[in-house]
């Protein structure tokens, strides 16, 4: 019963830590997003009957090929580009994209 307490303040550091590191995983995932819709109203633009297909996976191979190629484009672009602030200050999209590759590692005992 002494320890109540000291059980209580790990815990809920604990869980405070874990928020940090899996809200990487949520501020990629929405930067991601928008790069994808950018990429799809791109390859839409360029190509019409795009325009039929709701998702980029079942794109013919040649607009899929176009569509990657912007979207790989957009990411190599915006790998600088501030989309969080965390405790040191800002991070930037490749950043935040490395921590959240390294928590995967390191959930997974690699």
């Amino acid at each position: 019963m002494q320890l109540k307490g000291l059980v209580r303040f790990f815990t809920i550091v604990l869980i405070l830590v874990s928020v940090y590191m899996l809200s990487f995983t949520w501020f990629v995932r929405s930067h991601e997003n928008k790069l994808q819709a950018r990429a799809k109203k791109y390859v839409q633009t360029l190509y019409p009957q795009a325009k039929k297909v709701k998702n980029p996976e079942d794109y013919p191979d040649s607009i899929k090929n176009v569509y990657d190629v912007r979207l790989r484009r957009l990411e190599d672009s915006t790998k600088d580009v501030t989309i969080t602030y965390g405790v040191n200050g800002a991070i930037s999209y490749q950043k935040a994209k490395e921590s959240e590759l390294n928590l995967g590692l390191d959930l997974q005992g690699e």
